[in-house]
């Protein structure tokens, strides 16, 4: 009976503690949407130009019209479907290198430096040869994977390359080949960072 009483008291407390801080994040949330509002409020008002800096007011009128266009949210559909496209994209790619990669010394050696050169790519001026070669509807796909594979692919290399040598030599001697060292010892290890790592593609890919 003190065990339940015990076990009950410490879930209200832990309760508590979840309630506690969810109400002191939300405080945080309210105090940043009120200061970025009171600054957009105050730069507004600076800029006394609806051209250089839109008031809050006048800024949610024309959301409010835009939002009332089903052209509006044709576009919306069509940049979203480019969006999970190009992500899409990019994961099949990064993976299929990095596997490549991992069971191949000679492509690694051949893919790697194509891929750091495509993460220094100035993405500015290949937008522009895109958008006069590719057209306005694909270029953005392209130019994403462009972008969001070499870091996807990135982050798979680095994380690997913290494997101790001594466990890949182990597996070897243990006769495991090159496919069972990469689905046993390689891909686990990859897959500890690709939560973090997809979120944070995902979210500059749009």
């Amino acid at each position: 009976m003190q065990v339940f009483i015990s076990t009950r008291g410490i879930r209200k407390q832990v309760k508590a503690v979840a309630l506690k801080k969810l109400a002191v994040n939300a405080l945080y949330f309210a105090a940043v949407i009120g200061i970025v509002l009171a600054a957009w409020a105050a730069a507004a008002a600076a800029a006394d130009s609806e051209f250089v800096l839109p008031g809050i007011a006048a800024t949610f009128d024309a959301l409010g019209d835009s939002l009332a266009l089903s052209a509006f949210w044709s576009a919306l559909g069509e940049t979203l479907l480019r969006c999970v496209s190009c992500f899409a994209l990019s994961v099949i790619m990064s993976g299929g290198l990095f596997f490549v990669c991992s069971v191949s010394a000679v492509a690694a050696r051949l893919i790697r430096p194509i891929v750091s050169a495509l993460r220094t790519l100035p993405t500015m001026a290949v937008s522009l040869l895109l958008a006069i070669w590719a057209g306005a509807y694909v270029a953005p796909v392209i130019l994403g994977v462009l972008v969001v594979m070499p870091m996807l692919f990135s982050t798979l290399s680095a994380r690997v390359a913290t494997l101790p040598a001594e466990l890949i030599e182990a597996a070897k001697m243990q006769g495991a080949g090159r496919m069972r060292i990469f689905t046993s010892v390689t891909l686990p290890c990859a897959a500890a960072a690709l939560p973090e790592s997809v979120a944070t593609a995902f979210s500059f890919g749009i």
